[in-house]
């Protein structure tokens, strides 16, 4: 059942009632537009999607949303229009993204908007629980697909019953048109109340999933987290890899923030497969290679990633392309059309969807200074002057809308531009980046250079490692700066080589990088190291380690991050040179 706030001590209770800890279910608040009646949404459709699972509360603006901002900490309530869903936890309450408020600006957005409302809902209400309690009353149910309702709906044949597969129940992110497809035989749990059907508890285990993956082969992987050192892609939503900025790029001084975005998918190679564990490469694929089908989420289901969702290399967007805004016509505004090319504002100035920024001041509900009409004996009178004065006030709302729509909309189809020619660039860089990596692997194997490390050039093991060493700051410092990046003399310490022998989980050639970044001084200008003294406690006011024989310090750098017992280089400082002390694990704190 919706409920209506009508009065100021409703609204206050609402606020009250948002920050209940003990709250059971996410509160969806829509508030109806100024000078409006009725919400832009269709409350109906909001209603019969999270019944069960949430609340619907309905607020008129003015009055009363000022009542609700008072209370509420600051940027998480809603007027105007806007419409937001509240979860059960109180993150929120300090991040206001983690309840984004949804825009309505007319009736043509009300099912648009109806839409991401539930969805919001569904998925908080999934996070808080409430979804596996109505778990525990569902029965295990096979049927077929029919088809997709909308793109976050799918319809479901149970055998004479029908039931409703919802996106934001399924897998985070990932499309519900990649997950099943019309006419593929389907298990879940079925809800007869809800009439839902829960396909997750069904998935394909990793191994089943991925059986077709060879090493060497080319897939499609999709960027979950960048670093500025290291990145972390899905092979499948579940199934992690981890890679460096040395499986991306030959440049040891390119950040991965300026080659990778999150979200995006790109063709990698398979580079090697231990027990649980793959590991990818983005420098060596060419532009024609044939590239694995992604896997399938359940059984007989379409692949996860689709090669069209790999953009690659493309030639920049022209403005009609992008920012073809619809905008309002200069009749109706009384004023010129907005231009697209009017220099408008750098990305970090762009407004963020908040309320602040994109709304109808509730103080212009307030009526305006206007003439004093002489006194009337006609009651009637006095009526038709104050309807007047209402519908020029409303018109003159309705333009003020009208001109921040189509600004925002100008706004985001700049952005849009923007996005598409950072993500050029970047396919670009990494491309380039290959294409110097082949070129060299071509002269290894022509003889020019160095082969391949696993094949070994001396017998004595020191003398192997700083020849590895060598070629890694040969290959990955520019010629033009080698001058003023040398490659000093170090010392390796008597544990050293023993210790990269014997600890697994961490490939030779990571290690062989790392230690040229250190010696280089390059290791302190990469983030992704998290180069910081060894103390000898764990508060950072602790003493360092020192070595009583010179003074030396104890220094650690980060081999792999977020990683479980992610390897560390430890090495100490003299006031001449580097020396190398030992290859550990994350919890080994000893020198």
């Amino acid at each position: 059942m919706v409920r209506t706030v009508d009065t100021l001590d409703e609204a206050r209770r609402l606020a009250e009632w948002l920050l209940e800890p003990s709250r059971p279910q996410p509160v969806v608040v829509v508030s109806v537009p100024v000078a409006q009646t009725r919400p832009w949404v269709d409350v109906a459709e909001v209603e019969t999607g999270v019944t069960g699972l949430a609340e619907v509360v309905v607020i008129r603006t003015g009055h009363l949303t000022w009542e609700l901002q008072a209370v509420l900490p600051e940027r998480t309530h809603v007027y105007g229009g806007a419409s937001r869903v509240y979860p059960v936890d109180d993150t929120w309450q300090s991040d206001p993204y983690r309840s984004p408020l949804r825009f309505a600006y007319g009736v043509g957005d009300s099912s648009r908007v109806a839409s991401l409302l539930v969805a919001d809902a569904v998925q908080m209400a999934a996070l808080s629980g409430a979804v596996a309690e109505r778990r525990d009353r569902s029965q295990e149910r096979d049927g077929t697909v029919r088809g997709l309702l909308v793109p976050t709906r799918a319809l479901v044949d149970l055998d004479g019953t029908s039931a409703t597969i919802h996106e934001e129940l399924c897998f985070p992110g990932v499309p519900l048109e990649r997950v099943v497809a019309p006419g593929m035989r389907i298990r879940g749990l079925h809800d007869p109340a809800q009439g839902v059907l829960d396909i997750r508890r069904f998935a394909l285990a990793p191994e089943q999933a991925l059986a077709a993956y060879e090493v060497g082969r080319v897939v499609l992987a999709r960027v979950r987290s960048v670093h500025g050192y290291e990145a972390e892609l899905e092979l499948l939503p579940d199934v992690i890899v981890t890679v460096t900025l040395a499986d991306v790029t030959g440049n040891p001084l390119d950040d991965l923030t300026s080659l990778l975005s999150v979200g995006e998918v790109l063709p990698a190679r398979l580079a090697g497969h231990g027990q649980q564990c793959w590991a990818v490469s983005l420098l060596d694929v060419d532009d024609d290679e044939e590239v694995l089908p992604a896997a399938s989420l359940l059984p007989g289901g379409p692949p996860w990633l689709e090669p069209s969702d790999y953009a690659g290399p493309r030639e920049p967007l022209e403005d009609e392309d992008v920012l073809a805004v619809q905008q309002p016509s200069p009749s109706v505004l009384g004023t010129p059309t907005l231009s697209t090319r009017d220099g408008g504002l750098p990305r970090d100035q762009l407004p963020t969807a908040q309320p602040e920024d994109l709304r109808v001041h509730e103080s212009s509900v307030q009526q305006p200074s206007i003439p004093v009409a002489p006194a009337q004996d006609d009651e009637s009178g006095a009526l038709r002057l104050e309807l007047s004065r209402l519908r020029e006030e409303r018109a003159g709302l309705d333009t003020e809308r009208t001109l921040l729509t189509a600004r925002l909309r100008e706004l985001e189809g700049r952005v849009r531009r923007s996005d598409h020619e950072l993500e050029r660039l970047r396919a670009r860089v990494r491309q380039e980046s290959g294409s110097r990596q082949r070129a060299q692997q071509a002269l290894r194997q022509a003889g020019s250079a160095v082969p391949d490390t696993d094949t070994p050039l001396f017998s004595d093991e020191e003398e192997q490692f700083r020849y590895e060493v060598y070629m890694t700051w040969a290959e990955r410092i520019p010629a033009g700066e080698k001058g003023d990046r040398p490659l000093p003399d170090y010392a390796i310490g008597p544990a050293f080589l023993q210790s990269l022998g014997q600890t697994e989980g961490v490939e030779r050639r990571k290690v062989v990088d790392a230690v040229m970044q250190v010696v280089t001084g390059l290791a302190e200008q990469v983030p992704g190291r998290e180069m910081h003294q060894l103390r000898t406690g764990s508060g950072g006011s602790d003493p360092p380690v020192t070595r009583e024989s010179d003074g030396a310090t104890c220094w650690r750098v980060s081999l792999q991050v977020n990683t479980p017992q992610a390897r560390r280089l430890h090495f100490w400082r003299t006031y001449r040179q580097v020396e190398l002390s030992r290859v550990v694990q994350h919890d080994d704190t000893s020198p």
